[in-house]
């Protein structure tokens, strides 16, 4: 991929859908859920999902756009923005959740 970009940490502003595209490659062939699809995978609150952000535990991708083309996107993605009718839409790689889960199972069994 050669952009590190995608791969810090923490909120990742991106300009267009065609940038979330190339930020996909960084999803490691998983792909991308809502703040509240992220808050049930990991059975938590979507307060601590945006707190794993800001702690830089996880990237989300944030992307501001007023027309959106749904043509072309993959289904999941379409999902997201017809549920969601926010001008600030945010991506949370499963990668990075299912990071937390472990880490979160590990901490159960001490």
């Amino acid at each position: 991929m050669g952009d590190d970009k995608y791969l810090k940490k923490g909120t990742i502003r991106l300009q267009s859908l065609d940038e979330l595209d190339l930020a996909h490659e960084s999803f490691k062939g998983k792909s991308a859920v809502s703040p509240g699809g992220a808050a049930g995978m990991l059975r938590v609150s979507r307060a601590y999902i945006h707190q794993l952000e800001k702690e830089k535990k996880i990237r989300a991708f944030r992307i501001k756009e007023k027309k959106i083309d749904l043509r072309g996107l993959q289904f999941h993605y379409k999902l997201l923005f017809l549920v969601s009718k926010r001008e600030d839409y945010i991506f949370i790689p499963c990668v990075d959740l299912e990071e937390i889960q472990k880490e979160m199972k590990e901490r159960r069994k001490k």
